[in-house]
């Protein structure tokens, strides 16, 4: 059985690095308090050996990032950057859930921004050449706009991206059908109000909630232009 500080040297960032011991004291091997108060993530040990171990906490670093809105260390940035091409060989699904919590984390935009700086999208489904739509993406939606839900988030990339076969890219993140069907909705709706108004047969046919969701959209990307 491996023992607790051996645990501790295996977990990825140092704010991830801290347990209670028995008595309630708080063992601290990695400055992991000192990061957190400075809101600062840091690989622990050496940052090749830990996203050799998993790349995907290349993924989780940039998450992190978004959802706490902290700097990430640039030891430890440049290490994500250097070891982004082992992303390929993570699993779809397992990128596809930490690219989401991402996409709706409170400072998502910080996350986007790492990722593109770091260029790690490229390793990524039909991300290899969207560094230039990701940046058109920070541009045009204001820096507090936070989405609704997942399928909104993802109907935005796309529409950054300017993907024409929605279901085709969504499959390659092998994402359910339903998730499939609600986001060609949502850009389909999109589309759609660019230069139509909608009358009720769009409206019956979309629905109600997906419809308030491209309006948000449109709203968003309209103020920006």
């Amino acid at each position: 059985m491996r023992s607790l500080e051996e645990d501790l040297k295996r977990r990825d960032f140092t704010v991830n690095a801290f347990a209670l011991d028995e008595t309630g004291l708080i063992i601290d091997k990695f400055n992991g308090l000192a990061d957190l108060e400075a809101k600062l993530l840091r690989a622990v040990g050496n940052p090749a050996e830990r996203f050799n171990e998993d790349a995907l906490r290349i993924m989780r670093g940039f998450r992190f990032a978004a959802s706490l809105d902290f700097d990430i260390e640039p030891d430890t940035f440049a290490a994500m950057a250097a070891h982004a091409p082992l992303l390929e060989k993570i699993s779809v699904e397992r990128s596809f859930i930490e690219f989401d919590k991402l996409l709706m984390a409170p400072f998502w935009r910080k996350g986007i921004k790492a990722m593109i700086t770091s260029q790690a999208q490229k390793y990524l489904p039909y991300l290899e050449n969207a560094h230039d739509n990701l940046q058109q993406l920070l541009d045009d939606l204001a820096c507090d706009y936070h989405f609704k839900t997942s399928e909104q988030a993802w109907s935005a990339l796309l529409l950054a991206l300017d993907v024409k076969d929605v279901r085709v890219f969504l499959k390659a993140w092998k994402t359910s059908s339903q998730f499939q069907k609600d986001v060609e909705k949502i850009v389909a709706i999109y589309r759609f109000r660019l230069e139509n108004e909608l009358d009720k047969m769009e409206m019956y046919r979309y629905g109600s909630c997906l419809i308030e969701q491209a309006e948000d959209l449109t709203c968003w990307f309209w103020f920006a232009s």
